[in-house]
């Protein structure tokens, strides 16, 4: 018995079509574009940057003046044609230094009156082996020097850092050098007050000669 076979040119017609219009379809999706859908992947695009501002730089404070007074007792005065005999006391270029390759000790500046501006620090550097002080005596007359030492403060008392040289009473006391570094003070200021004003040593205020000197603030 013959079977009659099932396939015929009409059926390859229809599965030939069905095949084209497919091929068809995935050419088209594969030629469209289109955002993207997997999970964790943005499409959004990313924001223009904002542009910066035009900003004013901060300005840099202008550093305050650091003025350096070596202390030391030369027991040789130097004379001024103003105050006479001054001793001990000079205005440094600089703080001291001891370079630590080949250690030698800083010197004290040449003795004399000291002159400082206002509204600036100050700092005073002991030279010596012993404690000695900067002690305010009064305003500066000449050649008229306190007959005694009349600071009321105590010999190793100082006045609290930041204070104007120039307040009533100021006294700066200072430890001695040790080894090849001087004694340094508290940092005073040389404050709003203008003119001179005798200073001197609590202890060799009175000594022959005399340990002391004038600061001249001026504006």
């Amino acid at each position: 018995m013959k079977i009659k076979s099932m396939w015929s040119p009409a059926l390859s017609v229809a599965l030939l079509a069905l095949f084209l219009i497919g091929a068809l379809a995935l050419a088209g999706v594969g030629g469209c574009t289109s955002k993207s859908t997997l999970p964790g992947v943005s499409t959004t695009p990313s924001p223009s940057p904002s542009p910066i501002g035009t900003q004013s730089p901060t300005p840099t404070p202008t550093p305050t003046t650091m003025n350096n007074v070596s202390v030391s007792y030369q027991a040789s005065p130097a004379s001024n044609v103003t105050y006479g005999a001054v001793d001990g006391y000079g205005l440094m270029s600089g703080p001291p230094v001891v370079a630590t390759s080949s250690p030698v000790a800083p010197t004290a500046a040449p003795q004399g009156v000291v002159a400082v501006t206002q509204g600036q620090t100050i700092v005073f550097f002991n030279f010596d082996k012993l404690q000695r002080t900067v002690s305010l005596l009064g305003p500066a007359n000449g050649m008229n020097w306190p007959s005694v030492f009349n600071n009321p403060m105590c010999a190793g008392c100082s006045s609290p850092a930041g204070s104007a040289i120039t307040v009533t009473g100021f006294q700066a006391s200072i430890a001695p050098q040790a080894g090849l570094i001087p004694g340094s003070s508290l940092g005073y200021v040389t404050g709003a007050t203008t003119g001179s004003f005798y200073y001197g040593d609590w202890t060799n205020y009175l000594a022959s000669p005399q340990m002391r000197t004038v600061i001249t603030i001026n504006p």
